[in-house]
């Protein structure tokens, strides 16, 4: 009877921590909203913008993008503040995603739309209106790199006043211009409010960093214009590179703040940097048109239910059979991070969401499920209406960062991580998401084994983690660590065992479809003999290049050489080299999502606990079951506390059992036992 009552205890205060409905506006954000506008001004073709001066660029490239986008971000930033009612959309025709986004954006919002508006011309309209002052003046950084490669160590034609001006254009009410095109401007009436062209990121830091936000930061070349509006609508500072001045404002920064666009040089370098100081990286630096799309608002533009993500492909352990001779393995995609490429090229893509063998078998995608949620909500929508039963969405670690470094730098780096954690905990599990997938420089180190401890205990309905190392990413070779969640079952934390990636054979489970196939049909494949060598997944880079090719002979054929690859008509990347991978499958082998590779585990690896656990999950999802059917679960639960499982029969039983009594209780389709 005793037993019984701590039973009891346990279902009921899981029924009290069930029965908390979760409102979506409640959710934490990092992500700034903008009303909904009156009036959408869309521009001409980006790519058709004129040059404003003899050598410029022109196009998405030239001095009338970094206008329009400095543009754009004072307009969303009068709406903002209620001194204005029009945005500006820089129009991508040629994207069919951002032609998506725009449509959906205007439908969503109800705004009107005005087409085709030259950029001199959006400039005068804003003008007329009182929102632009006027403008500030930059010099061009002419520094022989190519945009995103680190700034030049010795400085040589290196000018950075393209972000001093961009940090400063919400503040003076002033569009940006490259002094080269100051004529064209000047022809408008308007006058110059700053000339920033001899100043540079610290002057600005040092004297008017106190007029701008402390919630986040943005890191952009000054060789590019894009995200210039996000940054002026958000009165964010705008920096770029790694050195003493970067330390200097993510020291500044507030905890846990969105590190928006992309920094140059060594990725190691720049993640470490933000990751110690406790910030987290977005991946961002060539989103178009932030502020507009992020009028769309989720759980009010956007229905919460078309957001919550893997409707079909979910997993339901009790649903699960218990084959003897299987190897099961899963695939998942590596950079979801990325909200530029989920934003810009992924969906309509034919190697990623578009590819014709998607939905051929299971896959899992890593992608920003709650970066998305809170930006581009519409575009988040789109991909839960196209998921098929074998896409499932993987979380990518809350935005980049290594978990084993997170807040090292902080005076309580412990705070940090959980206040991050904390961050998107919540929206996860308020998205369906389940899984998460994590990349940290020493996957299995003490710092990484403590951030997977926080994780487990501060995530609802957390089914697995999924662990890469920064290089190689199959560092861990499959092997399995354990942590347990706020109820105290235990998770597992599983390395990558194989990794798809081109030229990289050197590495141990490392290499090209034919190659991966061949030792994942050489694998073990018996569960109960050996669990956590018969499950494990491969990481499938995205951005690796292959060759169809006959690997009869030679294992490494499909390896195509990746500079000329994407001039190559027969070269694949993405999800078909993942099919020609499965294609070569021995029988044996099977391919799974990661939930099930994850509930896998849990049941064969930690039987006990996890069969306990599922028990009272089966109480509290049903909190009106009538007193014959608690009784029968509490007998169960009783029972299995002294069972012994330690043989794959005993574990098998027990199982069954489980099955039987939620067949009972709950008359749903299951699988027979097999």
């Amino acid at each position: 009877m005793r037993m019984r009552a701590i039973l009891l205890l346990m279902v009921l205060a899981a029924v009290g921590a069930a029965a908390q409905p979760v409102d979506p506006q409640s959710l934490p954000s990092w992500w700034v909203k903008f009303p909904h506008p009156k009036v959408l001004y869309v521009t001409g073709n980006v790519d058709g913008f004129a040059p404003m001066f003899e050598g410029d660029r022109g196009g998405g490239s030239g001095a009338a993008a970094f206008l329009i986008e400095s543009l754009s971000g004072l307009a969303a930033l009068s709406v903002a503040e209620g001194r204005g009612d029009a945005m500006v959309w820089m129009n991508l025709p040629n994207n069919p995603s951002y032609a998506l986004w725009l449509e959906e954006t205007v439908e969503r919002t109800g705004a009107g739309r005005k087409e085709g508006l030259n950029p001199i011309d959006l400039v005068r309209r804003f003008h007329d209106a009182g929102i632009v002052k006027g403008y500030i003046l930059y010099s061009a950084d002419t520094s022989a790199r190519n945009p995103f490669d680190a700034p030049p160590k010795d400085g040589k034609n290196y000018n950075n006043s393209a972000n001093v001006a961009t940090s400063l254009a919400a503040g003076l009410g002033a569009v940006i211009i490259d002094e080269r095109a100051e004529p064209r401007l000047k022809e408008l009436g308007l006058t110059c409010l700053f000339d920033a062209r001899d100043r540079d990121e610290q002057w600005f830091f040092d004297n008017h960093r106190d007029e701008c936000t402390r919630k986040l930061v943005h890191i952009v070349d000054p060789k590019v214009p894009h995200l210039r509006g996000y940054c002026i609508a958000t009165r964010s500072i705008c920096i770029f590179g790694t050195g003493k001045l970067t330390e200097e404002v993510f020291r500044w920064l507030e905890p846990n703040a969105p590190v928006i666009g992309w920094n140059g040089g060594d990725e190691n370098v720049m993640t470490s940097q933000f990751s110690r100081f406790g910030h987290f990286h977005t991946a961002s630096n060539w989103c178009m048109n932030l502020p507009a799309i992020s009028t769309v608002r989720a759980g009010v533009d956007v229905p919460w239910d078309t957001l919550r993500v893997n409707p079909k492909s979910s997993v339901d352990p009790l649903e699960l059979d218990w084959p003897v001779d299987a190897h099961f393995t899963s695939f998942i995609t590596t950079d979801g991070d990325n909200v530029q490429w989920t934003m810009g090229d992924f969906m309509h893509s034919p190697s990623y969401w578009a590819s014709p063998a998607r939905g051929a078998f299971p896959m899992g995608w890593t992608f920003p499920a709650d970066q998305m949620s809170q930006i581009a909500p519409q575009a988040l929508a789109q991909l839960v209406r196209t998921q098929t039963r074998n896409d499932q969405v993987v979380m990518f670690g809350g935005g980049y960062l290594y978990p084993d470094e997170y807040g090292r730098d902080c005076k309580d780096s412990e705070a940090v991580l959980l206040g991050h954690i904390d961050q998107y905990a919540a929206r996860m599990a308020a998205l369906n998401v389940h899984v998460l997938c994590v990349l940290a420089m020493d996957w299995d180190g003490d710092e990484a084994r403590h951030a997977y401890e926080r994780y487990a205990a501060r995530i609802p309905g957390l089914t697995g983690i999924f662990a890469l190392q920064y290089y190689p990413y199959n560092g861990g070779l499959g092997h399995v660590l354990w942590v347990n969640n706020a109820d105290g079952a235990p998770i597992p934390v599983i390395s990558a065992r194989y990794a798809l990636w081109n030229h990289l054979s050197r590495v141990e489970k490392n290499g090209p479809p034919a190659l991966v196939a061949d030792l994942l049909n050489k694998a073990p494949h018996d569960i109960a003999v050996d669990p956590e060598g018969s499950l494990d997944w491969v990481s499938a880079h995205a951005w690796s290049f292959f060759k169809k090719a006959d690997t009869s002979k030679d294992l490494l054929a499909e390896e195509v050489d990746q500079e000329k690859a994407s001039r190559d008509p027969a070269a694949r990347r993405g999800l078909e080299p993942v099919q020609w991978c499965v294609e070569r499958f021995a029988p044996q082998v099977r391919a799974v999502t990661p939930e099930e590779i994850a509930w896998r585990m849990r049941l064969c690896v930690k039987p006990k606990e996890t069969l306990a656990f599922l028990a009272r999950q089966l109480s509290h999802q049903q909190p009106g079951l009538p007193e014959y059917a608690r009784d029968r679960l509490y007998d169960y639960l009783e029972k299995l506390s002294s069972a012994d499982l330690s043989t794959p029969e005993a574990a098998r039983k027990a199982f069954d059992e489980l099955r039987a009594i939620r067949f009972a209780l709950s008359p749903m389709t299951l699988a027979p036992g097999k």
